[in-house]
């Protein structure tokens, strides 16, 4: 896996070559806002198509955690999402002992009714859920959920650079690597160059 060090050099070597014909001055300040824009639109894309083979290249950012009850009502448990959450995998949860499958519903109303066909079931165990903001909503009838874990994908590790002046006047104290495989890395570094091209045009 290269370093953060050697990525720098990679980057300015590429934008040199590709953006114009003359040495393009990219400082640590511009390089790692470049490289951190491009992991979180590369790493976005690859999460959303969904493809088994894509989702592989991020599973190091694929996390199983408890969550947090936060609020309950009579049809349902509010329970709360991950601070670095990116995107949804799956819910588990239990009543009890009692494992429940979860089934996602996507749905905006709030006023879900239910009928026979369609409702929570410590019988069945089972039940439906929805994320709701910065939430997940885990519906219940005649029982409550006493846990519940979350398996998503959470935000990639930003790079960084040692020693340099941040924009708001820090200064970087370490050298951050990035935690995906070179080819992917790769595709991060021809990424962040679309932005110095977009500067230089």
């Amino acid at each position: 896996m290269y370093s953060i060090r050697e990525i720098f050099e990679r980057l300015k070597d590429w934008a040199n070559k590709n953006v114009t014909n003359q040495d393009v001055v990219i400082d640590e300040t511009r390089a790692v806002w470049a490289l951190n824009e491009a992991t979180n639109n590369i790493v976005s894309n690859i999460i959303r198509s969904g493809r088994n083979d894509e989702l592989n290249r991020v599973r190091v950012l694929l996390n199983t955690k408890p969550l947090k009850k936060v609020n309950s009502d009579t049809k349902s448990d509010y329970f709360e999402i991950q601070k670095d959450y990116l995107n949804h995998s799956s819910i588990r949860a239990k009543s009890g002992k009692c494992e429940i499958d979860c089934h996602e519903i996507k749905s905006d109303n709030q006023n879900i009714t239910f009928n026979s066909n369609f409702e929570p079931s410590i019988v069945f165990q089972e039940t439906i859920y929805y994320l709701e903001g910065n939430k997940i909503r885990i519906f219940k009838k005649g029982f409550d959920i006493t846990y519940a874990e979350h398996t998503y994908y959470r935000k990639p590790r930003m790079v960084d650079l040692k020693g340099y002046e941040r924009i708001d006047g820090s200064y970087s104290d370490k050298d951050i690597d990035f935690e995906f495989d070179n080819d992917l890395i790769d595709e991060i570094i021809i990424k962040a160059t679309e932005y110095f091209k977009l500067k230089n045009n």
